[in-house]
């Protein structure tokens, strides 16, 4: 349960600073990053309160699970061709630049690629990249299908006594016949049960923000469960000014990423806001 947490501060603080750092005009040094990502980690190991432990059966369960997943994911059985066409060229070039490639993003010919899009997840794989280039020559597709196993197991077991386990294997089935493996909706996953456990379980009010944050640096429909999120907290709790401060972290985290995308050109998805709608046959279609 620690170490979960102990990721997801890790992988929000290290992404921040390597926005911040690209947004201040400063080269990324992936040794020096690790000072962020390791006080983060430390911070919220030693502060996360759950201190019930996971039993001998559950642990084997997921354990169980999150190898059954690897065999899918390393096999090739479950890859996505967004990371081949997205999150991977994106973080190629960023690591490549040290730092977050402006001129890549503009480029007419990537506008698919959505320049503004949240980068959380190919922050994080440049990072393994610029890690990876001082070892073993570079960039691997391989990390980030691997890295969707572990994070099963590390959502599984933010969740406590048998639903660790029954979301263990929802979480299997679904990366298998989705084909989820090296794409953003593991990570986004993982930060949103996260936030969800620590509002429901811990009533960690930090652990939350700092979840959610993440999510809302992850992909678009990050923002969207931040809002849905925040207010239920405010409904059920009834402490609005809690639900105001627990939303602090990802409002500034994902609105300088927007003032970033808008200084230089690159908004796109959210620049959609406005996007007229029309009812046809019964469903929302836009245009």
């Amino acid at each position: 349960m620690r170490i979960a947490y102990g990721v997801v501060a890790a992988v929000v603080c290290l992404t921040t600073a390597m926005f911040w750092a690209s947004a201040g005009g400063w080269a990324w040094n992936a040794w020096v990053l690790l000072l962020p990502c390791g006080a983060g980690f430390l911070a919220c190991v030693r502060g996360a309160g759950w201190k019930a432990r996971a039993t001998r059966e559950r642990l084997l369960a997921i354990t169980a699970f999150t190898l059954l997943t690897a065999y899918g994911v390393l096999t090739a059985r479950e890859t996505c061709a967004d990371l081949l066409y997205f999150w991977g060229p994106k973080a190629v070039r960023f690591a490549a630049a040290r730092g977050i490639d402006v001129a890549f993003l503009k480029a007419p010919d990537h506008l698919l690629m959505h320049p503004d899009y949240p980068p959380l997840v190919p922050l994080l794989y440049a990072w393994g990249a610029l890690i990876a280039g001082t070892i073993a020559g570079g960039f691997s597709y391989w990390a980030p299908l691997l890295l969707t196993a572990i994070l099963l197991g590390l959502t599984a077991l933010l969740v406590p006594g048998r639903g660790g386990v029954l979301m263990a294997a929802l979480l299997a089935f679904g990366y298998a016949q989705g084909l989820a493996a090296g794409a953003a909706d593991p990570i986004l996953i993982f930060f949103e049960v996260a936030a969800l456990c620590a509002l429901t379980f811990l009533d960690d009010p930090l652990l939350a923000s700092v979840a959610l944050a993440g999510a809302a640096m992850t992909k678009v429909e990050g923002a969207a469960f931040v809002l849905v999120a925040i207010v239920a907290y405010a409904i059920v709790s009834r402490r609005p000014l809690r639900a105001l401060a627990i939303a602090v972290a990802p409002a500034v985290l994902l609105g300088s990423w927007i003032v970033f995308a808008r200084a230089h050109g690159l908004i796109d998805s959210y620049a959609r806001g406005g996007t007229p709608f029309v009812w046809s046959t019964g469903t929302l279609a836009s245009i």
